[in-house]
C-alpha cells in the first residue's frame, strides 16, 4: 500500500496543529475519491511501511503539538486515523447510500413523532457529501482539543 500512502499530500508543518489535522483529513478524502476501491486497504495496512510511518509521525506530531501527554497521543492518533479513514472509505464507496426515497421520507416526515429530525430538515436537505465529511472531521479536531 506504499504506492497509495505515498500520494497523501502532507500539509506544511508551520500551520497550527488543528489546521494541519483538518487539511490532512481533506487530503485523505481527495485520495479516497481518486482511488475508491484501493483506499479501504489503508485501514488494514496502516503503518506497515516507511511511507505509512511518515504519515503516522505526522499525526503524532499534530497531537503532540496540541499538548497532549505522550500516553494519550498514541490513542488519539490511532483513533483519529481510524475514524477519518473509515469515514472516507465509506464516503468514497457511497456508504451510507440513501435510497431514492430518502428525500420523499423527509418531505413526508411525521413532525409530531420526529421533532428533532423535523427541526434539522433544512440542514439535512442542503448537506453535501463534502459538508458531512469536512464537518465531521472538524468535530473530531475540536474534540481532540478538549
Amino acid at each position: 500500500m506504499e504506492w497509495l500512502a505515498r500520494k497523501v499530500a502532507l500539509p506544511d508543518l508551520v500551520e497550527p496543529w488543528d489546521q494541519r489535522l483538518l487539511a490532512l483529513a481533506m487530503a485523505y478524502r481527495a485520495l479516497a475519491w481518486r482511488y475508491p476501491k484501493a483506499f479501504p486497504l489503508l485501514l488494514w495496512f496502516w503503518t506497515a511501511g516507511p511511507v505509512d510511518q511518515r504519515l503516522a509521525e505526522y499525526g503524532y506530531a499534530c497531537f503532540a503539538d496540541a499538548e497532549h501527554l505522550d500516553d494519550a497521543v498514541a490513542d488519539l492518533c490511532l483513533g483519529w486515523y481510524s475514524a477519518i479513514l473509515g469515514l472516507e472509505a465509506a464516503d468514497a464507496g457511497r456508504l451510507p447510500n440513501p435510497s431514492p426515497d430518502a428525500s420523499r421520507a423527509l418531505v413526508n416526515l411525521d413532525a409530531t413523532r420526529c421533532l428533532v429530525t423535523s427541526r434539522l430538515r433544512p440542514s439535512l436537505e442542503r448537506q453535501t457529501d463534502r459538508d458531512l465529511y469536512e464537518g465531521f472531521a472538524a468535530v473530531l479536531v475540536r474534540a481532540v482539543s478538549l
